[in-house]
């Protein structure tokens, strides 16, 4: 679109020397000039153009001045055009009445003043190609509003199918998943893992019970843990990582497990704490690790294999301690301790050959 596109003026009159003069006073616009004999002509142009000023005599044979005003104001398409009436005669206040009504916007005399015909000629040019120029670019915004409004709605359904796949992981997951939704984690959700774990249904909040008390306790070193202490409300309060430590969930209804927590604080765009999310994986017990140890080296070994990659250092440092040096000679006699306060329990590790030591830790530190 240019900057100053060029608009058509309709000069109408039945006296081809007046239709010339016009011509000439008003090339200095640069506008396009476009002529009429008549009201019919004149019809036949505004139909088949967009025309931005009707220039017209108001006595002409046929259609005078006035009908051809009242005619073109009864088109939809022409509401708005200005119309000027140029008149060799003397007009009365009634006569002028009359032309307004009929939809003139101004009158000019004759003898025609050049410099006033171009002024008033011009401005009204000039709102024509400012409301065109408009109507393009409202045009143009509803086209990428409607661009944008599809995109976005092609990028709410994949976000849509994300949540729901992201949803079914998190229901099928044999670990259990905590979501705190706000800044002080009162709000707290679990998947079906961790919803079992701790005796509750799922996608109720884990800090709340129907009766006002937990069917849980949570210990750690055998020593009860309050609310504001577990991982999840530990990492949104100092705002980091709490690394993997040994907990233990004793249920009201007689139910105990091991499980290995973690958790890691969200924020929003801003920096803000918006709440966290934690881990659970609940350790197998003595009897669950003798029966798989007993179905053969292979299973027994797939079961040690995930089971040892998770023996950092760190966990070490959270209470798992090792009853001595794992060596080339000693890995099949190894066994390991987890303390937890008051009980403790012994995992025997299965025969395995291996010429390539493994690492040896002492005191609960690798070496």
């Amino acid at each position: 679109m240019s900057v100053n596109p060029k608009v058509n003026i309709l000069m109408v009159d039945d006296q081809p020397a007046k239709l010339l003069s016009y011509e000439v006073i008003l090339s200095e616009l640069g506008e396009n000039l476009i002529k009429a004999t008549s009201g019919r002509e004149a019809l036949e142009y505004l139909l088949k153009t967009d025309v931005a000023v009707v220039l017209m005599d108001v006595s002409m044979p046929e259609l005078n001045g006035f009908e051809l005003a009242d005619m073109i104001r009864q088109h939809p398409r022409f509401q708005k055009t200005a119309i000027i009436f140029i008149s060799a005669v003397h007009l009365t206040d009634l006569d002028r009445l009359k032309g307004y009504e009929r939809g003139a916007v101004d009158y000019i005399s004759v003898p025609v003043i050049p410099e006033l015909l171009r002024a008033k000629v011009s401005v009204f040019a000039e709102l024509h190609r400012k409301a065109r120029q408009l109507e393009t670019l409202n045009r143009q915004l509803e086209e990428r509003v409607l661009q944008r409004t599809a995109e976005i709605r092609e990028l709410n359904s994949e976000l849509q199918q994300r949540v729901a796949e992201l949803e079914t992981i998190m229901q099928v997951l044999p670990m259990g998943v905590a979501v705190a939704h706000d800044p002080e984690c009162r709000f707290i959700t679990g998947n079906a893992a961790l919803s079992d774990l701790m005796g509750m249904k799922q996608g109720d909040n884990l800090l709340k019970s129907g009766d006002g008390e937990l069917p849980y306790d949570i210990y750690q070193n055998g020593q009860k843990l309050q609310p504001g202490e577990f991982p999840v409300q530990r990492a949104a309060a100092n705002r980091e990582l709490v690394g993997t430590v040994e907990l233990e969930v004793r249920r009201r209804d007689g139910q105990m497990a091991h499980v290995l927590a973690s958790a890691n604080p969200l924020f929003d765009d801003s920096g803000q704490i918006r709440g966290a999310v934690g881990v659970f994986l609940t350790l197998p017990s003595a009897r669950a690790w003798k029966t798989y140890c007993a179905k053969g080296r292979s299973s027994s070994t797939s079961l040690l294999r995930p089971l040892w990659s998770m023996i950092q250092p760190g966990f070490f440092r959270s209470g798992i301690q090792v009853r001595r040096p794992f060596t080339a000679g000693s890995a099949r006699r190894c066994s390991a301790k987890i303390s937890t306060g008051s009980c403790e329990r012994v995992f025997p590790c299965p025969r395995k050959k291996s010429r390539r030591p493994l690492p040896q830790l002492e005191d609960g530190k690798e070496t």
